[in-house]
Order: structure tokens, then C-alpha cells, then sequence
């Protein structure tokens, strides 16, 4: 086996080591945003697995999305600063991989988390995309509507979301009404709504002082590829590049041994 042979053999193997990783890493986590929708609860650390991954957080403060690994973990909250040994609630959380998710903590209604599967594909051009959360615990279930105009969301019930809806990039006057009667429970006039952005109507709080928080996430590139409908085929890509490196290694293997035998 001569020098050259070896030389490129390495930088083969370099290769497909270099290709690995990146799939490995997509295919390797999840996108996660934590939600504090617990009115009774004072400022909370969360923890994944007994470690710190949130501190301090108010009531009603809708977390950055976080990347987080896929796959089974126990997740717990404890009044800021306690440590884990102060846990008041603790579950089990499964992850999914290149999927986004909400996690709201609410320690109401026998309910300690809510798990909710986000969308962050971008919406089509000149569009928006909405979708309403529903936090209150003592209040009916809900529909948002545009006054004089559509429902967005219909029939909302405590600790569910609303299906997103695609609308015009514009500036709406809404309102949450409760299902069935239209009491009015809170105004939203003049919410404007960006093209290419994703938004969450996130109701919080209870009745007498609801409040509705109005999140928002502008896709990237990189967030899209992180979306589950648009979620690109590592494991195809990676068998890809193994295949190209192998097949270039058995070339060189044979040019090799024809020139031994010449």
C-alpha cells in the first residue's frame, strides 16, 4: 500500500467525520419554549434532569425557543433560588427530534404542564400565522375573533391551543369572547400582525385579571429546517455522504493493488 493510498484514505475518513456531526446534531434535538402560566406560582426555576436550564421566571413571561436534547427527561420547577430539592412539581417529558414545543406550567386543575407542539415553518408571503393558547384556568372556553368580522379560533378550552390559521399581514381589532354566548372577556383592538411571522394569542392569568399575551417568532432559515413539516432527511443525507466515502475508498483500493500488480 503506497503513501499516496494512505494519504488519501485519511482525508476520506476526514470527510465523511466531517459530514456526520452536523446530521447528528440536527437529528439530535428538539426546540423548546417554556411558558410560566401559573398565577399562584411566584417566580419559578425549571430544571431538566436536576439541572438548572431556567431561573427566576415571573409569571406570564413567554420563554425564548431553546434547543434541548431529544428524547425522555424529567423536568421539575422550584421557587426561584430553592434549588432542586424544593421541587414543587416534577414529570416526565418526551421530546421529539427537529420538532418545536410550547411547555407551559400551570400546577392548576390537577394539571402541572402542558406539552403543545409548535409550528414554525414560515408562513406564505404576505401572511401571517395565529393560533390562540388557552391559560386561564377559571375561565370558559374561548373563540377570538375579528370585530365585525371572522372567528380565528373557536371554542378553546383551558390548557389547549387553537388550530393556527394563515391571515392577511394586517392590523385586526380582536377580541375574546367566551364560546356559545360572545360575552366579551378582553379587547385586543388594533393587534397588528407582520407578514412572515408566527403568533401566539397566549390568554393568562385568571378571569377577574386575564391578560393575553401576544408572542411571536419570525422564522430563519435554520428555524425552518428545525420545523417538523419541513424537517430535512438527515439519516438519507448522512447515508449519502457514508456511501460517496466508501465508494471513493474502494476506487482508490483498486487503482492501488492494479498498480501493485503492473
Amino acid at each position: 500500500m503506497t503513501r499516496r493510498f494512505v494519504l488519501l484514505c485519511w482525508l476520506a475518513l476526514a470527510t465523511l467525520a466531517w459530514s456526520l456531526p452536523a446530521a447528528a446534531q440536527t437529528a439530535g434535538t428538539a426546540r423548546v419554549r417554556v411558558i410560566h402560566a401559573s398565577p399562584d406560582t411566584p417566580p419559578m426555576d425549571l430544571f431538566v434532569d436536576n439541572q438548572p436550564v431556567l431561573r427566576d421566571v415571573p409569571f406570564a413571561v413567554i420563554g425564548d425557543y431553546q434547543d434541548w436534547p431529544a428524547g425522555s427527561h424529567t423536568i421539575a420547577v422550584a421557587p426561584a433560588g430553592q434549588g432542586i430539592a424544593a421541587a414543587t412539581a416534577s414529570e416526565r417529558l418526551d421530546l421529539e427530534a427537529g420538532t418545536a414545543y410550547s411547555l407551559a406550567v400551570v400546577l392548576l386543575n390537577n394539571r402541572n404542564f402542558v406539552q403543545l407542539t409548535d409550528y414554525l415553518t414560515a408562513p406564505p408571503a404576505g401572511k401571517a400565522r395565529v393560533r390562540v393558547l388557552h391559560f386561564s384556568p377559571d375561565a370558559p372556553g374561548a373563540d377570538v375573533e375579528v370585530i365585525n368580522g371572522p372567528k380565528l379560533a373557536q371554542n378553546v378550552a383551558f390548557g389547549t391551543a387553537s388550530p393556527y390559521q394563515t391571515v392577511d399581514a394586517t392590523a385586526y381589532d380582536l377580541r375574546l369572547v367566551t364560546s356559545g354566548n360572545n360575552t366579551v372577556i378582553v379587547q385586543l383592538p388594533a393587534t397588528t400582525l407582520n407578514a412572515g411571522t408566527i403568533y401566539d394569542a397566549v390568554a393568562i392569568g385568571r378571569l377577574a385579571a386575564i391578560q393575553v399575551e401576544l408572542a411571536s417568532f419570525t422564522p430563519s432559515a435554520s428555524a425552518a429546517q428545525s420545523a417538523p413539516q419541513l424537517m430535512p432527511n438527515v439519516g438519507a443525507t448522512s447515508n449519502t455522504n457514508a456511501l460517496l466515502v466508501l465508494g471513493l475508498l474502494t476506487m482508490l483500493a483498486g487503482f492501488a493493488l492494479r498498480r501493485r500488480a503492473a
